[in-house]
């Protein structure tokens, strides 16, 4: 409105019939030349039409004034923003829980006869995504770490059944080769509320012939909260062989709250010409600390 008003009176005082002085100034300017009077009322009228926008035109969105001219800013809504939660997504962890049914509490033993009892069973046998879900933090403790290569046996025979490719690779594995390598959930022990360990195992055995090898050996994988933690070998009951030499490998242990009481057995033997049995013993034992900060290993001297 301002804009058309100026324009008013700007016509008023230069352009009307002859009143006041502004006829005069008309006059004066078409003597100058006949269309001067007119180029000059144009350019005044387009500086009125493109002159500056209102400053609130081009303002954010998010943007507001009060009426002192304090600009306010309109923060994001923070129930719009995804938030990740830490450790395993809810729906891996509960799909994996499904193979650890069994609950179990500490003191608990494993020993040759709890391996011998926990043969596995098909409802409970664990695929190569899962074997790779439980063993993605590594190993924690040395004897875990010695037989790391049956864990990627196990994985790789998994992946190659579920492709159709087994066949083919039995045909082609050579002696001493890991042949058959199936893993299990045994189950869940409670350690604290918070803390459990997700306990499973492996059967394997090697191609037939000499040397050759078979056993179960017995894992734990820590699961603090809803994060999966390191794992740790527990238990063990193998054996192995090329004539004449033999071996056997025992491992137990004792789970309780907060530690585990690890004993490891091995037999060695050979029988000489004459048939004599040859056999060396070896032991060893190991405490292995659980708590918030991790697994600590820790091998023990034995007793004179």
């Amino acid at each position: 409105m301002i804009k058309f008003k100026i324009f008013f009176i700007f016509v008023g005082v230069t352009v009307a019939p002859p009143c006041m002085v502004g006829l005069r100034w008309w006059k004066i300017l078409r003597e100058m030349h006949p269309t001067l009077p007119i180029t000059l009322l144009l350019l005044l009228l387009f500086s009125f039409s493109c002159g500056p926008e209102d400053n609130h035109s081009n303002s954010e969105p998010n943007d507001q004034s009060t009426e002192s001219g304090e600009e306010i800013m309109i923060e994001p809504d923070s129930n719009s923003i995804e938030l990740e939660l830490p450790g395993e997504s809810s729906a891996e962890l509960q799909e994996l829980l499904k193979y650890f049914q069994d609950s179990m509490n500490t003191p608990l033993l494993l020993d040759s006869n709890y391996i011998q009892e926990k043969a596995g069973q098909e409802e409970t046998k664990l695929s190569f995504e899962q074997l790779k879900q439980l063993t993605l933090e590594g190993f924690a403790n040395s004897i875990a770490q010695e037989n790391e290569y049956l864990i990627k046996a196990a994985i790789r025979i998994d992946s190659l059944k579920l492709i159709n490719e087994y066949e083919a690779y039995v045909e082609k594995i050579d002696i001493g080769m890991i042949q058959e390598a199936s893993s299990f959930g045994n189950g869940l022990l409670e350690l604290t509320p918070n803390r459990k360990l997700l306990i499973w195992q492996i059967n394997y055995k090697t191609y037939e012939a000499c040397p050759f090898a078979e056993g179960s050996i017995v894992f734990g994988t820590l699961l603090e909260n809803t994060e999966i933690g390191g794992t740790i070998q527990l238990a063990e009951k193998s054996s192995g062989g090329d004539p004449p030499a033999w071996n056997e490998t025992f491992v137990h242990a004792e789970i309780n709250e907060n530690e585990i009481e690890q004993h490891k057995y091995q037999l060695f033997g050979e029988m000489n010409e004459d048939g004599e049995n040859f056999i060396e013993t070896t032991e060893s034992n190991y405490r292995i600390l659980i708590d918030s900060t991790g697994i600590v290993e820790r091998e023990l001297d034995l007793a004179p």
